[in-house]
């Protein structure tokens, strides 16, 4: 496994246990901790599943998978999902609905595009840091004030 480390009491957790209960070698590479994939190391595995990387380190993981090992969620797939607002706009062109979405470069746009609707950043898979509550705009499009509480 690459990528962060599975929590305690998730499926992946529970995976990894009965693998290793059943005499398998799993290993948990944390490459955020070093800040790079030790390529290398995972050229001989039989399977890398991974989780949670940055664009730099999913580039440096397609060479390992182009060079045969076999990826859980094939890493041109995952580059590409990554970007959230790309894979919206392609979904959408696809026919596929999908809510009304945004891209704005800081935080006033983002207040004024959803006066009272949540906002989540395009960069979070899971949601985290979706801010709930009203922006107040004043005369001169500025923001006075935000009322929010970040939902966990």
């Amino acid at each position: 496994m690459l990528g962060k480390p599975p929590r305690r009491g998730t499926v992946v957790e529970a995976v990894l246990d009965r693998l290793r209960a059943n005499g398998l070698t799993v290993t948990v590479h944390l490459p955020h901790d070093h800040g790079k994939v030790s390529t290398s190391e995972l050229i001989d595995a039989d399977l890398v599943v991974q989780r949670g990387l940055r664009a730099s380190m999913l580039s440096e993981l397609l060479a390992v998978e182009l060079a045969g090992v076999r990826c859980c969620n094939p890493i041109a797939a995952t580059m590409a999902a990554a970007d959230r607002l790309e894979a919206m706009q392609q979904l959408a062109e696809s026919g596929v609905a999908v809510p009304p979405t945004h891209a704005v470069t800081d935080w006033e746009e983002a207040c004024q595009a959803a006066g009272s609707r949540p906002l989540s950043p395009m960069s979070s898979g899971r949601s985290e840091g979706v801010v709930a509550g009203e922006c107040f705009v004043g005369e001169h499009g500025s923001v006075d004030d935000v009322g929010e509480s970040t939902l966990e």
